[in-house]
């Protein structure tokens, strides 16, 4: 069970990143139900952007202050 997960410089949680209390089950199908403007497709995008050996964001995903 994955209790917190903190994601950092992804566009929609800053720079300084923020921690979300959650209750992820990897045996089974977990959703995101949420309002708009919560943050779901930045979540997404931080779980899509994880690999084996690194973590990889495109430029278009990164938080404003820190594109290079």
């Amino acid at each position: 069970m994955i209790n917190k997960i903190r994601i950092e410089n992804v566009k929609g949680y800053d720079v300084q990143g923020k921690d979300l209390n959650v209750n992820l089950d990897p045996t089974k199908i977990n959703l995101c139900v949420a309002p708009n403007g919560f943050g779901k497709s930045s979540l997404a995008t931080a779980f899509e952007s994880l690999k084996k050996s690194r973590l990889e964001i495109s430029e278009d995903n990164k938080h404003i202050g820190q594109k290079k």
